[in-house]
């Protein structure tokens, strides 16, 4: 069974004049282009609650028109109110996008003006509830706290309460209940003075805690409470999610019958709110009630219900749970064939909800680790000396820190540091098998190390290893996967293109552009321009003595293909061709036989083209690539949250 959380965010943001709908429309027709800009802000403003996609149509009229006439505040707002509308739509890469735009557009004006530092810090708290949905909750938390810290100087002692019930959800999905009873109570003791449909929101989440303590009993009466709230202050949905976790708790202590009864609300709620996310949760509690009761009947109905509405929203672990249920069920039934078939795609998703319990596991971990980050941060600032350099440097490069560390209790001696970093080589070379790197470029680098140890370079081999290490780790990372994004690429791009800076002694300058209209799931295979820009470095700006060498990556969008363009200024094509002639050697060869034979698995319709820019009274070579654009899922099956909204 998925983990509940709810995400009680409902801030209220209004931006200028105090007027009513009819009002403000009828002002549009006589007002400038500015001043409907305005205006259409105002009016998404007043739907942010009611109707998301009256929201959605007057903010994108308030964005082009802001955009149209440079207007940086209203372009701002605009986004900000798309952002609410992908989060509720759980479009969170648009929904990403959209916030992000909001912070960058006031970046640098917040910090003087009250109201656009409420925007600038609900931007970032709708960034944290995204990163929840992806189960980054150290990060997550950091957004939160970063947000809390604003309200809190602007004494908006509402908002505090808000953000504390999302922390609170941190922290027990985490499986740290001392914390998040913590923070529910804070907003127990801020919302019982003036009570609202928050107070039953946070009654709920103190009841949820208890019961996954196994303390049942506080469980119910804070359900009681909640109940109580809601009746004064209806939500639909809140009242729903109540009811789901009541009957959770009810079916853990064999009460069957108030099980039922308050499934019975729950589904009642949830098709009035039309949640569907909610509705699944309960028809998968009907499946577990009717199965413990051996009606199985009833038990299969609505394991099928919770399956089918699970895949309609893409929601893993859900689907996990029914493939299991159904299992279960049909092999109660001596249905051998079908209970194998779902226990087959059970077994299918069990990776992934691996990782989700992976991360939430890691959670202190991250936390302990970003804080003793921060010391050494704070130490190597007012410190000096190459030992506290390298401390610093093991601390972040953790394949590096035992031999490093050895290093410096020897005093550095030039034997032991020798032994340390041929062992370091020798697993590296064993990293490179395994990764299935280009040997070429691996063995190359493991000369340079070499290289730099017989030199007496100690610094140069360590800082050299160091970033070698972090390319074997995002190598790895990316051959768990067939794609992977274009800002992935780009990352290992860049700490391929600093290796080799190192290794050159900076001979060459880089640049690596990507298009604003590139979606940050359009993805390629990884690894695949690595060998054509290792052939722009060791055959066209190496050879050239004369002038400082420049290499550019571009990454366009050209109608529904990805274009990648990597140009340098070396020698070009066919003098790199000559200087060759007499050599032996097949590095450029077997590379660009690599590059084709992957784009001809790919897609038909890939090109990959080389151009001697020389040939055109230019410098250098330039090589093209076109893709099919391709995508990556980066949605993740996560639990209820609602965006920073008003009610």
């Amino acid at each position: 069974m998925r983990v509940f959380v709810l995400i009680l965010i409902h801030l209220f943001f209004v931006f200028g004049i105090a007027q009513n709908q009819a009002e403000l429309l009828n002002t549009l027709k006589k007002a400038s282009p500015q001043a409907q800009a305005v205006m259409y802000n105002q009016l998404a403003d007043m739907h942010k609650s009611d109707h998301a996609k009256q929201m959605y149509d007057y903010a994108n009229k308030a964005l082009a028109l802001a955009q149209q006439y440079h207007q940086p505040i209203e372009q701002a707002k605009a986004n900000y109110y798309l952002g609410i509308f992908y989060v509720e739509k759980s479009n969170y890469p648009q929904a990403k996008q959209a916030f992000e735009s909001t912070k960058s557009l006031i970046k640098n004006d917040y910090k003087n003006n009250i109201e656009l530092e409420s925007l600038y810090a609900k931007s970032t708290a709708n960034l944290g509830l995204i990163l929840m949905e992806q189960n980054q909750y150290f990060q997550a938390l950091t957004n939160y706290q970063s947000t809390k810290s604003i309200f809190e100087k602007q004494n908006q002692k509402a908002f505090v309460s808000h953000i504390n019930n999302n922390i609170g959800v941190i922290y027990r999905s985490v499986g740290d209940y001392q914390n998040a009873l913590k923070s529910f109570q804070e907003v127990v003791d801020f919302q019982e003075p003036s009570p609202s449909a928050a107070l039953g929101y946070a009654y709920a989440n103190l009841g949820r805690t208890f019961q996954a303590m196994k303390l049942f009993d506080k469980a119910i009466t804070n359900y009681q409470k909640a109940v109580e709230v809601f009746q004064k202050y209806p939500d639909n949905r809140g009242l729903g999610e109540l009811y789901n976790y009541w009957a959770e708790t009810t079916l853990s202590l064999k009460d069957y019958q108030s099980t039922e009864n308050h499934l019975n609300i729950a589904e009642q709620q949830f098709k009035t709110s039309d949640y569907s996310f909610g509705l699944s949760d309960t028809y998968y509690i009907y499946g577990k009630l009717y199965f413990e009761q051996n009606q199985m009947g009833k038990a299969l109905d609505y394991a099928k219900k919770t399956l089918a509405i699970s895949e309609e929203l893409k929601a893993i672990e859900s689907q996990a749970n029914a493939h299991q249920l159904l299992s279960k069920i049909y092999e109660s039934n001596n249905q051998t064939a079908l209970a194998y078939a779902h226990l087959k795609k059970y077994n299918q998703f069990k990776s992934e909800l691996t990782d989700i319990k992976t991360i939430r596991a890691n959670f202190e971990t991250e936390k302990q680790q970003a804080l003793a980050q921060q010391q050494a941060d704070h130490q190597l600032s007012n410190e000096k000396g190459f030992r506290n350099k390298l401390i610093w440097i093991f601390g972040l490069i953790l394949l590096a820190g035992g031999i490093l560390s050895y290093f410096i209790v020897q005093n550095h001696k030039k034997a032991k540091q020798t032994a340390e970093l041929q062992k370091e080589l020798a697993d590296y070379e064993q990293k490179a098998l395994h990764l299935q790197m280009n040997p070429h470029f691996v063995f190359n680098c493991l000369a340079a190390i070499s290289a730099f140890i017989v030199q007496n370079s100690q610094q140069d081999a360590i800082k050299y290893l160091s970033k070698f290490s972090k390319l074997m780790r995002l190598t790895l990372d990316y051959s768990k996967t067939s794609l992977i994004t274009i800002d992935k690429e780009i990352e290992g791009l860049t700490n391929y293109l600093e290796l080799e800076k190192l290794r050159f002694q900076n001979i060459f300058d880089y640049t690596i552009t990507k298009d604003a209209e590139l979606e940050d799931d359009c993805a390629l295979p990884p690894m695949l321009l690595q060998p054509l820009v290792e052939n722009a470095i060791i055959h066209g700006i190496v050879p050239n003595k004369n002038k400082k060498g420049q290499i550019d990556i571009n990454f366009s969008l050209f109608n529904d293909y990805l274009m990648i363009t990597i140009q340098d200024n070396g020698i070009g094509l066919n003098e790199s061709k000559l200087l060759k002639a007499n050599s032996i050697g097949t590095h450029e060869s077997m590379a660009l036989d690599i590059v084709s034979k992957r784009l001809e698995k790919m897609h038909h319709q890939a090109t990959f083209e080389i151009v001697d820019l020389c040939e055109n009274n230019q410098n250098g070579t330039k090589v093209s690539i076109k893709l099919p654009l391709l995508y990556v899922d980066l949605s993740h099956s996560t639990t209820l949250k609602k965006s920073i909204n008003a009610t």
